[in-house]
């Protein structure tokens, strides 16, 4: 079968049409070729901030294969910077990013909910607790998960939580632990 190209020019042209590009109207899905996105799409935007390497690695292959564009942070400085520099559609923060446990994640949610409002927050963590979980939720976090990460279903926790309309739902203060 013929694999189709993905590229999806905005306004049909005579060189595209003389390159035998496809053009929107064109294109049929088959069974081999990706489905093509509309023009007016985009990639969602995810900042992981973890200090632990190979979670890093290992979460940021999972979602850029699912078709993230992630940028990763270490440290709360960075995960700020990134915050106050671009708009994120999804942050994923560990809760303690030094071995002095310091609780820098609620620091990165807080920071995070205020400046990007819709924007789907997941704290991680390895020390769960009631207090623990409070306080994430009163600094604006969405989805709670404790360590050890199933990847797929925290992507599911994403995907739930990045829905049109979750966004009636977080001004009402629902929360889900996952």
């Amino acid at each position: 079968m013929a694999h189709r190209s993905a590229f999806v020019p905005v306004s049909p042209s005579a060189s595209a049409q003389a390159q035998r590009l496809p053009l929107w109207g064109d294109m049929r899905p088959e069974d081999d070729a990706p489905t093509p996105c509309p023009p007016h799409t985009r990639r969602l935007r995810l900042l992981l901030v973890e200090d632990d390497v190979s979670t890093v690695f290992a979460m940021r292959e999972f979602f850029a294969h699912a078709g993230y564009d992630v940028d990763c942070a270490s440290a709360l400085g960075d995960a700020v910077t990134f915050l106050d520099d671009r708009p994120y559609d999804a942050v994923i923060t560990d809760l303690h990013l030094t071995p002095r446990r310091r609780g820098e994640g609620l620091k990165v949610a807080w920071h995070a909910r205020r400046f990007h409002p819709h924007a789907c927050i997941v704290m991680l963590t390895a020390y769960a607790g009631d207090t623990t979980e409070e306080e994430a939720a009163s600094c604006g976090v969405d989805v709670f998960q404790t360590k050890p990460i199933d990847l797929p279903e925290l992507a599911a926790s994403v995907d739930v939580a990045l829905r049109p309309e979750r966004y009636p739902l977080a001004q009402s203060g629902k929360w889900r632990r996952h």
